[in-house]
């Protein structure tokens, strides 16, 4: 496990130049990345240095809208492991991580890493309560897929059913008393799609 290089003749000596560079033993690497989950609301992250001198670490982070900006500086533990956590992350975003080592007067960056944070599909009802002059609710889809609003009263009897797949993703407004004869009271509204459900009491006043 050794390789040799073979150089020209020395002039005058009679000798040759040889080097020879052993590789009984694998180079360590600078810094070697543990781990990387990526959840809804924060990423966590561990590194592993191969030298820990105790000096703190500058963990540097890159999104899709900015460049390289530092998060704050790490102390390895006692066995050089680094561990990091990034609550500041946004639903569906793509984001760069990477360590800043001290090396004599300069700074070596090593560790990047890209991660994609899960994107989170929400569902949501608004509007006025108690509403007067109509019940008008606010909603809110993430895409085109099959959804459905249901309007019960308060002792449970659907007085509305309404497909929404049609209405496509953003924020919508609908005149549920345009759509159903509706007396003055305390109704539930439910908004579902697949596996999400929003409900909202609302009061109709006269």
């Amino acid at each position: 496990n050794r390789l040799w290089l073979f150089g020209g003749e020395i002039a005058g000596s009679g000798l040759t130049d040889t080097w020879s560079l052993a590789l009984d033993q694998a180079t360590p690497a600078l810094v070697s990345i543990v781990s990387a989950v990526a959840r809804a609301a924060s990423v966590v992250l561990e590194w592993q240095i191969s030298a820990d001198d105790g000096r703190p670490v500058t963990v540097y982070r890159h999104t899709e809208t900015s460049q390289w900006k530092v998060m704050g500086q790490l102390t390895p533990d006692g066995t050089g492991r680094l561990h990091f956590e990034d609550r500041d992350v946004g639903s569906g975003g793509r984001y760069g991580y990477r360590l800043g080592l001290s090396h004599g007067t300069a700074e070596v960056f090593a560790g990047e890493l890209w991660i994609d944070v899960p994107a989170v599909e929400k569902i949501s009802l608004g509007g006025s309560n108690p509403a007067t002059h109509g019940l008008v609710v606010s909603l809110s889809l993430p895409d085109a897929m099959p959804a459905a609003l249901d309007l019960y009263d308060v002792s449970g009897r659907r007085m509305l059913h309404r497909d929404l797949g049609g209405l496509g993703p953003g924020e919508h407004l609908l005149d549920l008393s345009k759509l159903a004869r509706l007396r003055p009271g305390v109704y539930l509204v439910r908004l579902t799609r697949g596996a999400l459900t929003a409900s909202k009491r609302v009061a109709l006043l006269e």
